[in-house]
Formats: structure tokens, sequence, C-alpha cells
């Protein structure tokens, strides 16, 4: 019994000294703050999308046709929620994001590696149910989300 004491009186404060050791929840920004990647869109050349003026426009989630955003547009400084399709899109750029920068761009098309970057720095990188996406709607003061038009 006493050597199990003995190991035990020294593991402990050992593992309540490692418990302290190395990188902290409090230092990661990302792991504190709910928010996703500040992005700026570049719309094709074709797009009527373009004559939207996009601000503080945040990236919520990555979906296979396109993405979902929360964007303020010209001097409305309300965010609104709205979906936008990849086939509008000419280049996506990550300008805020905890300190980073990163783009994608695209010939014809986005590909997967594309689109999983870009998941991986939205604010919902696992996806949102439709129950989900209805009520982040509702917190938009919107019935169900847009799809950006001009």
């Amino acid at each position: 019994m006493s050597a199990t004491r003995s190991v035990l009186f020294v593991l402990l404060p050992l593992l309540l000294v490692a418990c302290h050791a190395g990188l902290q929840i409090e230092e990661l920004t990302a792991a504190r703050t709910p928010e996703g990647a500040f992005v700026t869109l570049e719309f094709n050349r074709a797009s009527p999308l373009r004559a939207l003026e996009l601000r503080r426009v945040e990236l919520l989630e990555v979906q296979q046709g396109g993405m979902l955003i929360s964007a303020t547009t010209g001097t409305d400084s309300r965010a609104r929620l709205a979906f936008v399709s990849w086939d509008e899109l000419k280049r996506v750029s990550a300008v805020d994001f905890k300190g980073m920068r990163w783009a994608a761009g695209h010939t014809e098309k986005y590909d997967s590696s594309h689109k999983n970057k870009l998941r991986l720095i939205s604010r919902y990188p696992q996806g949102l149910s439709e129950t989900l996406r209805e009520q982040l709607a509702a917190t938009f003061g919107q019935p169900g989300v847009e799809t950006l038009s001009p």
C-alpha cells in the first residue's frame, strides 16, 4: 500500500503541472470566438452580383452548390443571411481570419480542395441542419436564407 501511495504522491503533482504546460485555450483566439473567416468575394465578369457592394462578409457554411454568408450591403448596416452560388464567384479571399490571409480562385469551377479549405475556416465547418439554418435566419430577422441577387 505504501508503494501505491508514494507513486500517487509523485504522479499527482506531475499531472496537475502537466495540465498547465503548453498553450492554453485562453491564448487561442480562434477557440474563443465563434466567428468564421471574413472574406472578400470577387464575382465573375458576367455575374449581375458585381453591382452589389458587399461589406463585412463572414463565411458561415460551405455547401456543395455554394456558400452561406452573412453580409452587409451598400449603406444598409443590417447584416443579411444569404446564399451565393459557386457559379457566380471568381475568387474568394480570406481577409481576416485571426491574422491569417488566404485566397482561392478558379478558372472553371471550384474543386473539392478549394471547398474543403474554405469549409475549415467557416463558422460552421460541420454544416447546418435545415432546422438550425431556419433558426439562424430567424436571428437575422429573415423568413429564410435569401439567395443573393442584385
